[in-house]
């Protein structure tokens, strides 16, 4: 139950809809070792992300700049990796 209620936070925290929550709640799980693995990264690197965003509110412009390009470098190869996976 706890696991399922940090679920729907992370969901909610991800701005989905109810809707759209309770129709991931009622698909059947995938129970692949290398899926819960990279959903747990994910999880973490969401976290990191919203760190660095506080961290980036407090920086200079130029500094804000200059990671900004630094993790657009590094994410693009990563998102087009995923569209592949996902077609």
């Amino acid at each position: 139950m706890l696991d399922t209620l940090k679920e729907i936070q992370l969901l909610k925290n991800r701005r989905m809809t109810l809707d759209e929550i309770k129709v991931l709640m009622e698909m059947k799980p995938v129970s692949s070792p290398a899926l819960k693995e990279v959903n747990e990264e994910i999880a973490h690197l969401e976290e990191k992300i919203l760190s660095l965003k506080e961290e980036l509110s407090e920086a200079a412009p130029e500094q804000q700049h200059m990671i900004k390009e630094e993790i657009q470098l590094k994410m693009i190869p990563l998102i087009q990796l995923m569209t592949t996976l996902l077609s």
